[in-house]
């Protein structure tokens, strides 16, 4: 799964529109007694263009996605030990 097949793909599952309006956010997490930490959250929010539903996905995973995708299979089995 990446950004771009997401976005290729896209279709709302109320209206079936299938022109999102993508943006990218950066939510800070809370610490202790609700404190802004300096680490972000990055989401992506795709929204209809028709109807407004929007789905929201979380970066991390996508990126992480991507590179056992594009991580050669060599690499990814020395990571393992074999």
């Amino acid at each position: 799964m990446n950004i771009e097949s997401l976005k290729e793909t896209f279709q709302c599952p109320k209206c079936k529109g299938k022109h999102p309006l993508i943006t990218e956010h950066a939510i800070p997490r809370s610490g202790p007694g609700k404190i802004p930490l300096p680490i972000l959250d990055r989401y992506l929010f795709f929204s209809c263009s028709l109807c407004g539903y929007t789905e929201t996905y979380n970066l991390k995973i996508i990126e992480r996605a991507e590179e056992k995708v594009t991580k050669p299979v060599a690499q990814e089995v020395r990571h393992r030990g074999g």
